[in-house]
């Protein structure tokens, strides 16, 4: 029992620590990649160029 544990503990970890960089790349992807959809980034960033204009 000891050996499944042991098979199971080190095969869990990677995989947990894959999906958290693979979330991460897609995260830095999506912020990177939506650049023309302003929305997205005002919602993000409530800093548009009308919020400067109006302070």
């Amino acid at each position: 029992m000891t050996t499944q544990t042991d098979l199971q503990s080190p095969r869990q970890k990677p995989n947990n620590r894959v999906t958290t960089h693979v979330s991460a790349t897609h995260s830095i992807h999506s912020f990177i990649h939506p650049s023309p959809p302003f929305p997205i980034n005002q919602s993000l960033r409530p800093s548009p160029p009308e919020g400067e204009v109006l302070g």
